[in-house]
């Protein structure tokens, strides 16, 4: 992938079902971090693990970005996935929908609870949550 100057107009990205897995999110997270255009990103079922929490997290604090709806229904997160993912998301500029169900959490977890509880009372934008 080019770096955050690149011209690419791609506004939707559906990788759906596709065994990207950890390491590939890693990788594909470099060429989003800093991308200035995509408004829909859709990764369900692909085997993204916790390991990729960090990257994730990392694409939803990029100040630029205008990613509205990301979807990561699922995959395989877990607690301490989804804890780190929602910590990216409470201080979100753009995303308004984020799909999180079928991952691996559970809502018995007091981290978790803390880490939701806490991305909806700081992120106004976020309207809409799929747990």
């Amino acid at each position: 992938m080019r770096g955050p100057n690149n011209n690419c107009n791609l506004t939707i990205l559906k990788l759906d079902h596709n065994p990207i897995g950890s390491e590939g999110f890693k990788f594909l997270s470099q060429g989003l971090r800093m991308n200035t255009n995509l408004k829909s990103l859709s990764l369900t079922y692909c085997k993204i693990g916790p390991e990729a929490a960090h990257s994730i997290f990392e694409c939803c604090l990029y100040q630029n970005s205008v990613l509205e709806e990301f979807n990561l229904s699922g995959n395989k997160l877990g607690n301490d996935g989804v804890c780190q993912i929602l910590k990216g998301l409470a201080v979100a500029k753009s995303i308004k929908k984020v799909y999180l169900a079928d991952n691996g959490w559970s809502s018995d977890c007091p981290d978790v609870m803390a880490a939701l509880l806490e991305c909806m009372v700081k992120n106004k934008v976020l309207v809409r949550y799929d747990l």
